[in-house]
């Protein structure tokens, strides 16, 4: 979760340094080649001086926890990707 917060502060940080615009995608707009655990929950598009980037939000499906007290478990995950013409490549991901 730590690592979850630390990459949104970093991308909000980004942000705020460099004026660009962020465009959010629809998962359907989500290049089908990009790879990601869970279910897409934001997906936002922008390009800035490193060039064009995507970042995804994802939640796993609750599961059962696996301890003695019988819980419910979710993973969240963010993805960071960098976009050159057809190729994609994924620069960051938290968990």
């Amino acid at each position: 979760m730590k690592s979850l917060g630390l990459l949104l502060f970093i991308i909000l940080t980004q942000s705020c340094l460099a004026q660009f615009k962020a465009t959010r995608l629809d998962k359907h707009s989500v290049p089908k080649n990009i790879q990601y655990n869970g279910n897409i929950l934001q997906a936002v598009r922008w390009t800035d001086t490193k060039g064009d980037k995507i970042v995804i939000l994802t939640a796993t499906d609750k599961t059962r926890s696996k301890g003695p007290v019988g819980g419910r478990d979710a993973a969240l995950y963010a993805y960071q990707y960098l976009v050159s013409g057809d190729s994609i490549k994924q620069d960051m991901k938290g968990v």
